[in-house]
């Protein structure tokens, strides 16, 4: 009883957090192209600098220039003059305007296909537009528990610790290492020394 009303409520919360985020993401409801017409410098708060966009497109005939809330870049080559980004403006008021893409959420048991963004599912279902899952979930590392929104593509953790266990047993069994796995030298000097001038090459000494 317990676990189904903390999954009410978890349910609860989730749909709460995304109407916010649906209500705050709403106005970006029209397409367009917009031109990096400048980029300018500014001093990052942890040194360097960060690198800030002003887009330009427009709107009716009307030219709107802003950076599209877009916070600044560390990489000096992540905004070129003349480049061209897709984005998203509210409708009758364009000044607000965002680069398309920004936004990704991740959603557990819930889909809203209204959403404007990229959203990516886990027990969501197949109409999200993409899909989470954890490598060790999917590979089966555990053996005793699998998660409802998981689907084992094999077991994994199996192999792994059937191999264990005959690495193990061949080492109790004096099985290995073999003589195939050693390093062989004659026990002649000259020639160990010429192996380690070799070895020595190697190293950034």
């Amino acid at each position: 009883m317990m676990m189904k009303v903390m999954g009410i409520l978890c349910m609860m919360l989730g749909v709460a957090a995304l109407s916010l985020e649906f209500n705050r993401l709403r106005w970006c409801s029209i397409p367009a192209m917009a031109t990096i017409i400048e980029v300018n410098r500014q001093p990052a708060a942890k040194g360097g600098y960060t690198y800030n966009p002003v887009f330009e497109f427009c709107v009716d005939g009307r030219m709107i220039r802003g950076n599209a809330g877009q916070p600044g870049s560390l990489l000096m080559n992540q905004y070129q003059v003349g480049e061209t980004r897709k984005i998203r403006y509210e409708k009758g008021n364009p000044e607000n305007f965002r680069l398309r893409g920004n936004y990704t959420m991740i959603l557990i048991g819930i889909l809203f296909k209204i959403l404007p963004i990229p959203v990516y599912g886990i027990g969501a279902g197949s109409d999200c537009d993409g899909q989470v899952i954890l490598a060790a979930d999917a590979l089966g590392v555990y053996k005793n528990f699998t998660p409802k929104f998981a689907k084992k593509y094999c077991n994994i953790g199996d192999i792994a610790t059937q191999g264990m266990r005959d690495y193990i047993a061949d080492v109790k069994a004096g099985t290995f290492p073999a003589p195939e796995h050693k390093y062989k030298f004659t026990g002649d000097k000259e020639e160990f020394k010429a192996f380690l001038a070799e070895f020595e090459k190697t190293l950034d000494l």
